[in-house]
């Protein structure tokens, strides 16, 4: 006879560990109203209901043992263990330090390849200025949009205003994955590049693609919390425990009962509490101490900054008439690379302008581009 009246796969389709998570929820999974929320639920719980007949075996030993306990030996009740609710709580803070740990680790690597994906562009991309330029500036844009997309008190606009150009701004706020749509620029600034050699190429790809990754686990924590059912048990569990402490207590202890149960629920609470906190560790790590104020951090943004006066200052472009583009495009040079059907340039002036103004013109220098990468889904690579 089964000890479950959930079946697995049951379970497994109604159980909130499958949810999604985003600001508003853990917000409500951190508030500490959820000790009584979860005691509510409680009698409701699919815990409670997957485990019934255990409980009822239990319930009946434990009924023998009192009765046998207190009509025959006339024994008085014992103080419980404080090994038992001290367990729940520690398990849940190890859970939530070992996220938290991986969250540090993966922004250190999202900081340190940034970091060498804008040497390698500075010594690789020499020999074009403004491509190089360009690859700082989405270098720099992506930990601060994957900072937005974890945290709600970041703005975007604020710190990637000064770094990247406002048609580059307007363009990435667009998107629906600001993220990837960053790592797809960085791609296309390596991939068009006329003066890298191909081992230089893959090497920046392989740093491009090594953020990609960060990102994926960055949002594997955010979004997916320790299952549900293991801390709401944990919450019931102690307020359980700590409701009937008093009764086990008070006969011994007399009016001491009151500070000692008060400390114990403190200490009990408080390390429930951090593992809830920690859970969900990129809203206490300091990110942005970690971006902003490391002075290395800082040359390449000021290095972008720089980038986008330069590109303002020395890129003017030309629009043209309808008529005049199709006769441009007619022929490709070889200075010339098509992508997704369309003409991009691979001059290094042409290239900046292609990324910072996205429009149908011809350029000094270059060919009409007909669409942004950026902005189009029919781009290979984008």
């Amino acid at each position: 006879m089964p000890c479950c009246d959930l079946a697995p796969l049951e379970f497994r389709a109604l159980s909130s560990a499958l949810q999604v998570f985003d600001h508003e929820q853990w917000a409500s999974h951190r508030s500490t109203s959820r000790y009584f929320r979860h005691a509510r639920g409680l009698l409701t719980s699919r815990i409670v209901r997957g485990l019934w007949s255990p409980l009822v075996y239990v319930g009946a030993i434990s009924l023998a043992v009192c009765s046998y306990e207190h009509l025959l030996l006339q024994e008085a009740l014992h103080m419980p263990s404080v090994a038992l609710p001290v367990a729940g709580p520690f398990s849940l803070s190890t859970f939530g330090a070992l996220r938290f740990k991986d969250a540090r680790k993966m922004w250190g690597t999202i900081i340190n390849r940034s970091r060498d994906i804008a040497r390698q562009g500075s010594q690789w991309l020499a020999a074009e200025p403004q491509l190089s330029r360009a690859l700082c500036r989405w270098t720099v844009a992506f930990p601060v949009t994957l900072m937005a997309s974890l945290r709600e008190d970041v703005s975007m606009d604020e710190v990637l205003k000064p770094v990247l150009l406002p048609e580059e701004l307007r363009l990435l706020k667009q998107q629906q994955h600001a993220g990837t749509a960053v790592l797809q620029a960085m791609g296309q600034c390596v991939r068009v590049s006329a003066t890298a050699k191909d081992i230089e190429k893959l090497r920046m790809d392989e740093s491009i693609s090594v953020l990609q990754d960060m990102m994926g686990g960055c949002e594997r924590i955010f979004r997916t919390p320790i299952p549900l059912s293991y801390t709401r048990h944990t919450s019931r569990f102690l307020m359980c425990w700590l409701t009937l402490l008093p009764f086990c207590v008070a006969d011994s202890m007399g009016w001491a009962t009151v500070p000692i149960t008060c400390g114990m629920a403190f200490f009990l609470f408080g390390i429930e509490e951090i593992g809830v906190q920690i859970e969900e560790p990129f809203g206490i790590l300091a990110l942005e101490a970690k971006l902003l104020a490391d002075p290395m951090q800082q040359s390449i943004m000021q290095h972008a900054a720089a980038g986008v006066a330069a590109a303002a200052a020395e890129l003017p472009y030309v629009p043209v008439s309808a008529a005049d583009a199709g006769s441009s495009s007619s022929s490709t040079s070889s200075s010339e690379l098509m992508i997704g059907g369309y003409t991009l340039p691979t001059s290094p002036a042409a290239v900046n302008n292609v990324l910072a103004k996205p429009q149908e013109v011809v350029y000094a220098d270059a060919p009409v581009y007909k669409a942004s990468c950026l902005a189009s889904s029919e781009c290979d690579g984008w």
